[in-house]
């Protein structure tokens, strides 16, 4: 299916709490377009000047303007990736990487875990790549409490 266009004004709000909170930036910024069809709750858009990945997390009618909507939007933004799967090829991404302990005991050994956008890499699995920061990431496992059907979690390390 060809990507469809539209034109659509987003615009960042301010955020209460500036830390990003994982994958999902800090801002939940909104937006301004003409009503369709196509704009509905769990849509993703990439923006074409500054390929910014939102989802759509609610639309509702722009008041005064009967043929436009507001769209409440959830901006996934990590570092910029490179995921290598199995089967070959490369796809462009981003990627939170942060340090965590596996089961949450603070006696837990410390290792990598990486938050992916489900729309850009659906299931990576055991022995796939990840290559940010000039370094490759190996895929060991998905995470049992990583997977919201937005974002997906994997324990990481150093290839």
């Amino acid at each position: 299916m060809a990507p469809q266009h539209w034109w659509i004004d987003v615009r960042d709000r301010e955020a209460d709490n500036p830390s990003p909170r994982g994958l999902r930036a800090a801002t939940s910024p909104m937006a301004y377009a003409r009503a369709s069809p196509e704009l509905r709750a769990g849509r993703y858009l990439v923006t074409l000047w500054d390929h910014r990945l939102l989802l759509i997390d609610a639309v509702r009618d722009k008041p005064g303007d009967r043929g436009g909507v507001v769209l409440d939007l959830t901006e996934l933004a990590g570092e910029p990736a490179i995921f290598l799967p199995n089967a070959g090829g490369e796809i462009v991404t981003r990627v939170h990487l942060r340090e965590a302990a596996p089961d949450n005991t603070p006696m837990a050994k410390r290792q990598w875990r990486a938050e992916l956008p489900v729309f850009e890499v659906s299931r990576p699995q055991p022995g796939e790549q990840l290559v940010m920061r000039g370094r490759a990431w190996k895929i060991l496992k998905l995470a049992d409490d990583g997977d919201d059907g937005v974002i997906r979690s994997a324990w990481v390390a150093p290839a």
